[in-house]
């Protein structure tokens, strides 16, 4: 009997210890995530590709993190607010499977608006959401493994929101999607599968872009240009270190610019800054106009010196049936940026 009481008393102490190691490694991983402050996001080959950099100075620290019961841990870590878009970041860790291809979080909705209060349905799950696509593992930390993802909501399109003022944010992620590589012996190539761990958590937190938001003027431009057939109007300048927005309207009659890319009389636009940086000003239907949001810190940097920015109306030479290879923005021969239909803001 004392012998089996033993045996007994020995099997709860290393289950105990089991336990007590499993907790240990998970509470490391919350301790780490929460003391992490690595970069990442920046692909340094496309700088302005990505959507997000860990060591802007206008990021700010959220370090909000939920863990589910079996030890996959995903904080929202940091967020950045331009004049146009809200960008949350995320970091995921934890008992992640070998051979890991895919990590995503699928995010079903994201609310921003002013601090005022919000009706009862404002919230209600959306399903849908997730991923951009196919297989996507983004590293902030190899060891541990920490892995990030991204979400993003348009701010323009919210009444009475402003970057410059407090703003409140709810984002609900219900699940986090994990797929690794296995080898099926009917296929010739390794294949993703997946599961699917159950979070159903909103994050709630107040922020404000104020401090990139005092640098942002706004600028009358009252000038029209006319390419072709089209003659179009822009209204106004909306100068920002980290964004900018050219406001636009086709007079011809669509109400903003629209382009099909088969015509001569299709515009695009680039801003020239004093030190002759060369920013490509992207077309948008709302805001309606052409905007950038730059995240290389060097042409952030250029843009909070600049005195002057030239904006530069190009269009292509010819039909797009014409060109044998597709034309290139920066090539003379594909798009006319005259200079004499160029005009300069003075930044004050």
């Amino acid at each position: 009997m004392k012998t089996k009481r033993m045996l007994l008393l020995s099997l709860v102490i290393i289950i105990a210890g089991v336990v007590a190691g499993r907790v240990s490694a998970e509470s490391d991983i919350e301790k780490f995530l929460m003391n992490f402050n690595g970069e990442y996001g920046l692909i340094k080959d496309n700088m302005d590709g990505s959507p997000f950099d860990s060591k802007n100075p206008y990021v700010k620290s959220v370090k909000q993190m939920v863990t589910t019961e079996s030890g996959i841990s995903v904080m929202l870590d940091k967020v950045l607010v331009t004049e146009d878009s809200l960008t949350a970041a995320f970091l995921i860790s934890g008992d992640l499977p070998e051979n890991l291809d895919d990590v995503q979080l699928q995010i079903t909705k994201v609310d921003v608006g002013p601090l005022l209060p919000y009706p009862e349905d404002s919230f209600k799950l959306i399903k849908g959401g997730g991923g951009d696509g196919g297989p996507k593992l983004l590293i902030a930390n190899e060891d541990p493994l920490v892995l990030y993802d991204f979400t993003w909501a348009p701010l323009l399109r919210y009444e009475g929101v402003s970057p410059a003022d407090p703003m409140q944010v709810k984002i609900t992620v219900p699940v986090v999607s994990i797929g690794w590589r296995y080898q099926d012996d009917s296929q010739e190539h390794e294949s993703t599968d997946y599961y699917y761990e159950e979070l159903n958590h909103t994050f709630e937190f107040e922020t404000d872009g104020a401090e990139l938001a005092a640098l942002t003027r706004n600028y009358d431009l009252n000038h029209a240009i006319k390419v072709g057939s089209r003659e179009y109007s822009f209204d106004k300048l909306r100068f920002n270190p980290m964004h900018l927005i050219l406001f636009s309207t086709d007079l011809t009659g669509a109400g903003f610019p629209y382009s099909t890319k088969e015509s001569p009389e299709d515009l695009q636009y680039k801003a020239i800054t004093d030190d002759k940086t060369e920013i490509i000003l992207h077309e948008n239907s709302y805001p309606y106009g052409y905007t950038r949001k730059i995240i290389n810190p060097e042409t952030i940097q250029v843009l909070e010196k600049t005195k002057t920015l030239t904006l530069v109306p190009c269009f292509l030479r010819k039909p797009l049936a014409e060109y044998d290879e597709y034309p290139q923005f920066d090539n003379p021969d594909d798009y006319d940026c005259s200079p004499e239909r160029a005009f300069i803001v003075q930044i004050k």
